[in-house]
């Protein structure tokens, strides 16, 4: 492995604070099962396979 393309121990400390947190907030959200209402949105559909709406490119559900 070449070590020109690994970043420097200064940064480890960076990097177990970043993946510690999320772990934490995820596992949070996944026993009190929580749901943001910023992830709720519509998004185009290129497939439909409900029946009452029209089955094409990008109907919308």
């Amino acid at each position: 492995m070449k070590l020109k393309y690994l970043f420097p121990n200064k940064y480890k400390k960076i990097g177990w604070l970043i993946p510690i947190p999320s772990a934490i907030i995820g596992l949070i959200t996944l026993v009190l099962d929580l749901e943001p209402n910023y992830l709720d949105f519509n998004v185009p559909a290129i497939f439909s396979e409900r029946e009452n709406l029209k089955i094409g490119l990008f109907s919308h559900f």
